[in-house]
């Protein structure tokens, strides 16, 4: 008991990571059915030790938009949590029936002939909107000049280019990876929750690298986002030694 009630308050902050975390408690014998753990409406005042967002209200976290066939998660991320919020405020104004949830996260990726990595927020918007309706809203407020907004596709065409991926390790072991990932220029860029979650963005073609070099499963998934950061995506993976 004491294992499932940790479990499914983990469950809460996972919304990128939805896949990973189901296949922990397939592991645990927990039964979790459509579970989303999104929240219309989020405070940035307060955060936990671990880095995430605590909810004023869980209003909302079983809706039907979440379950909806039709409904699509975009994702995008802020480097600040003032500025995550003002995507919060113009998703929950211009995008029909929104559920946003933000999350700490560290970022990597390379620049400058090396890797960095930074703290960002990452913002999960769900809608049965469409993407463009979703882009526009954010691509409004958002500070980067080339914000990153993906979601995954429904139906993926042959040969697609552009993948996400999601494995669970420790926080040490996903700390590591993310940095030599990014380094070896095999993925444009690495995202780390404080619970060993790692999230990779990359091309087609080097998939199966990631996939030896993770140690363990990583689940993958088709993505579409905003022009420019995929063809950014496109010419970040070019596979050095």
């Amino acid at each position: 008991m004491v294992m499932r009630r940790a479990l499914l308050s983990t469950l809460q902050s996972f919304s990128f990571e939805k896949a990973a975390v189901l296949n922990v408690a397939a592991k645990l014998n927990v039964s979790i059915r459509h579970f989303h753990g999104h929240v219309r409406k989020v405070k940035l005042a307060n955060t936990t030790a671990g880095g995430h967002f605590t909810m004023p209200s869980r209003r909302g976290a079983l809706s039907s938009c979440g379950e909806d066939d039709n409904a699509i998660t975009v994702w995008t991320t802020e480097d600040a949590p003032d500025k995550a919020q003002k995507i919060v405020a113009a998703s929950n104004a211009d995008v029909p029936d929104a559920e946003v949830v933000v999350e700490a996260i560290h970022s990597y990726y390379w620049w400058d002939g090396k890797v960095h990595f930074d703290p960002e927020w990452r913002v999960a918007v769900t809608t049965v909107a469409p993407f463009e309706t979703v882009k526009d809203a954010i691509g409004k407020v958002h500070s980067y000049d080339l914000p990153m907004m993906i979601y995954n596709l429904a139906d993926v065409p042959d040969q697609h280019m552009y993948w996400k991926g999601i494995v669970q390790l420790s926080t040490h072991d996903a700390t590591e990876l993310a940095g030599k990932l990014v380094e070896q220029r095999v993925v444009a860029c690495a995202q780390t929750t404080s619970t060993g979650l790692l999230a990779v963005k990359t091309v087609l073609k080097y998939k199966a690298l990631v996939d030896a070099s993770s140690n363990a499963a990583v689940a993958w998934a088709a993505i579409g986002g905003n022009e420019g950061y995929l063809k950014w995506l496109e010419d970040e993976c070019i596979g050095v030694k």
